[in-house]
């Protein structure tokens, strides 16, 4: 399966293009946050954003989805990073002392 990853540096007339073209997954790194055309939002499989591209582009709030992206609760198969934070900070503080 074809998959298309894009980002906002390029022209958002060619991501939305790339949109109704795009056979297989259609993936936007909503990176520099832009809006978003709509055709662009409802086809994108996945559009990756942190938490202030997330406050710039509202747009995102009203997909299918966006809440569960932002409830870690709403998504049980996935872990918050703080043990791997957790384990880091570890081994760096053993290394250091060593």
């Amino acid at each position: 399966m074809e998959t298309v990853l894009t980002q906002l540096e390029i022209s958002l007339d060619l991501i939305t293009e790339l949109a109704s073209r795009v056979k297989g997954r259609f993936v936007v790194n909503a990176a520099p946050a832009l809006p978003l055309p709509a055709e662009v939002v409802d086809r994108g499989d996945l559009i990756i954003v942190d938490e202030t591209e997330y406050a710039l582009l509202p747009q995102l709030r009203n997909s299918l989805g966006a809440e569960a992206v932002m409830d870690f609760a709403a998504q049980p198969e996935f872990r918050a990073l703080e043990h791997c934070i957790a384990a880091a900070a570890t081994s760096t503080t053993r290394t250091n002392s060593t």
